[in-house]
Parts: C-alpha cells; sequence; structure tokens
C-alpha cells in the first residue's frame, strides 16, 4: 500500500482485512513528514507543526490500539549540519519531533550506521 498523507486512514483500511496483516512496515517517515510539509507549506510554522503532530497521535492511538507489530522506518536528522533553507529547517525540526515521539512510545529501536545495527531502546529481557 502506498499513502502519502493520510496514513491513519490507510491503516484503518489495512487493519479491517481480513486476515489481518501480522506485521506492519511503514517505510518512511521521513517521506510521509516530507510530503505534508509540502502539502502545507504555506502555513504558518505553528499551524504545520500542529498538522503534523495531530497526524502522528493518529497514528500512535492506531498502534496502540492494535495487536499488530509495527516498524517505523525514518531517517536520522540530528546529526546533520542545519538546513539553509526555512522549510529544510522545519522539515529537520519535525521530522526529529515526529522520530522522538515514535521511539517514546516503541518497545524497541535501532539506528542503522554504515549497514550496522545499533541498538538505543529495547525492553526485551537479557
Amino acid at each position: 500500500m502506498e499513502e502519502p498523507l493520510k496514513l491513519a486512514e490507510s491503516f484503518i483500511r489495512l487493519l479491517g482485512e481480513e486476515p489481518s496483516p501480522g506485521a506492519v512496515i511503514i517505510d518512511s517517515i521521513d517521506v510521509w513528514v516530507g510530503n505534508l510539509l509540502m502539502e502545507y507549506e504555506n502555513e504558518p510554522k505553528q499551524a504545520m507543526e500542529q498538522i503534523v503532530t495531530k497526524e502522528t497521535d493518529k497514528l500512535l492511538v492506531l498502534t496502540a490500539m492494535s495487536d499488530q507489530s509495527f516498524v517505523f522506518v525514518s531517517s536520522e536528522v540530528g546529526m546533520s549540519l542545519v538546513p539553509v533553507e526555512p522549510l529544510g529547517r522545519r522539515f529537520q525540526d519535525i521530522l526529529g519531533t515526529v522520530n522522538q515521539r515514535i521511539a517514546a512510545t516503541a518497545t524497541e529501536v535501532h539506528m542503522l550506521v554504515a549497514g550496522i545495527p545499533v541498538e538505543i531502546k529495547s525492553n526485551i529481557a537479557e
């Protein structure tokens, strides 16, 4: 399934299908946030942030209510240079916040560095 803007609505349709999927991979959060920013690029920064926050909240509520496993794929934006363009800075700030919110609710968080997985967060007992 491909959904450029309304991920929550697509999840509702997908999760209502029989048989329901055992896992859902969202690839990628950064493209989705970029699509939202381009869709609402003429909005003031605060309004844009509220739109993305509302859409992110919808996703997080659905994942919390579902029995399925979810894998979110996103780019890391906090370890790079600050973009020169205002929209690029908005993207970096907003995506960083979205990534943090998703990671806060996740059971596990991993980052790939040069193709090597690095565990950031895990609730799996060793």
